[in-house]
């Protein structure tokens, strides 16, 4: 079984490397993260999707500036509200989707990890109700940490996923909400793995 694939769409405008791509929940948009410091935010038109002519280039919906140092992922809310990004300037930014001005600038949880890193990420819980971002680091660990939905500036208040000797690089929700103790009147939780260079 043969398959054919081939472009439909290129996105131009970051000066550097690419480090992470992330689709919008309704797949209209498309953000990429860059080592040239920037978020960039692609529409990606309906007719686009099903196109079967010729490859187009698309213009940037937003440009979104205010790391200092290497943006290496991005990750779209699932409620369709937010943005978010992670950089070496050791900050999670928070963008709000309807004007792209940001929210909110996270550095608690990052102030003693490492500067420099292969690798950060972060990812949404599947209802939106957590961001959980890695190479954290609370004295004298290094964490993953998980930030309540509107509550970005409460480190106090946050979970830190603990256990790995080696700053933790990678983290990810499963995609499903489960019920907790087969209990139908609790609400649904989530699950997050996080991995280090390791384990």
């Amino acid at each position: 079984n043969v398959e054919h694939w081939r472009a439909v769409v290129i996105f131009r405008g970051h000066m550097m490397d690419v480090t992470g791509l992330a689709w919008a929940p309704d797949s209209g948009m498309v953000a990429s993260s860059s080592i040239d410091n920037t978020v960039r935010v692609w529409s990606v038109a309906e007719e686009y999707r099903g196109r079967q002519h010729a490859t187009v280039e698309t213009e940037m919906r937003a440009v979104l500036r205010g790391h200092s140092g290497w943006v290496k992922d991005v990750a779209w809310d699932p409620v369709g509200r937010y943005l978010a990004s992670v950089s070496d300037d050791r900050s999670v930014r928070i963008w709000r989707i309807s004007n792209w001005h940001e929210v909110a600038k996270i550095t608690e949880p990052f102030k003693l990890s490492k500067e420099t890193t292969n690798r950060r990420q972060l990812d949404w819980s599947p209802d939106g109700s957590y961001l959980c971002v890695s190479h954290a680091f609370d004295e004298p660990r290094h964490v993953a940490c998980v930030i309540e939905r509107n509550r970005w500036l409460e480190w106090d208040g946050s979970v830190r996923l603990v256990g790995h000797q080696a700053p933790v690089s990678l983290c990810k929700f499963s995609p499903t909400l489960y019920k907790r103790d087969g209990s139908e009147a609790s609400p649904p939780g989530s699950l997050v793995a996080i991995a280090c260079d390791r384990s």
